[in-house]
């Protein structure tokens, strides 16, 4: 099957200005995604989609094609489906157009080619139509109630224990998604159909929003790398 995979990466952020081009060991955090990309096995194309200019110049340093986004698909509220929906309506005129897609996102770092291919391979070995990377999380989880009381989350059925013998529970990473391509491309959710969870390991799950986020991916390389 063709596996096509598209990293999104706007120029605009709000948390660290000018993030996907802010360098993580030495290396952009866009470039890094490509360079991740293109050593997946399953993957046989890497598309950046940007308005960017000069993300789209790092991102053919490094390998990838670039599609150029429209700026009203770059703003702070725009939703991951329609960027994705429109760089595959611009390869479909082009001609290409791939069976399975892949959208990794830049803002974390250490995703590793085996990630990308662990995760196409349980999707497809599972006859899944999407899959997503997780980390297990065996924490305590609270929720404000109606009334503005905590209020502890737990499955039906369990009791507060010992939290290593919690029911197992799972925190997406959103380091990178898989799909099925739909024929036609349609509006639709950034998942459907049967959905299946490609556990991430923890060194490797960082994903970057903030000053300090950054502080720690620096810190968290020798681990990350092996």
């Amino acid at each position: 099957m063709e596996v096509l995979c598209i990293i999104p990466a706007r120029g605009g952020s709000e948390g660290i200005p000018r993030k996907n081009l802010i360098a993580v060991g030495g290396i952009p955090l866009i470039g890094r995604a490509v360079v991740t990309a293109r050593l997946s096995k399953a993957i046989a194309r890497v598309v950046v989609s940007t308005e960017d200019k000069e993300i789209a110049n790092v991102a053919v340093k490094y390998g990838a094609d670039v599609l150029a986004r429209p700026e009203c698909l770059a703003g702070n509220e725009v939703r991951t489906w329609p960027v994705l929906r429109h760089a595959l309506d611009k390869l479909s005129e082009q001609g290409y157009d791939p069976d399975v897609l892949v959208c990794m996102q830049c803002t974390s770092p250490f995703t590793a080619a085996e990630d990308l291919d662990g995760l196409v391979d349980t999707m497809l070995s599972t006859d899944s139509q999407s899959a997503m990377t997780v980390v297990p999380d065996h924490g305590y989880q609270w929720a404000i109630d109606a009334s503005g009381q905590p209020k502890l989350i737990l499955p039906e059925g369990y009791t507060r224990g010992r939290r290593q013998d919690n029911p197992p529970r799972y925190r997406e990473t959103g380091a990178a998604y898989a799909m099925i391509v739909p024929a036609p491309v349609e509006t639709r959710p950034l998942f459907s159909g049967k959905l299946v969870l490609y556990v991430q390991p923890e060194e490797r799950s960082l994903e970057i929003d903030d000053p300090l986020d950054l502080q720690k991916a620096e810190a968290w390389l020798p681990f990350a790398n092996g």
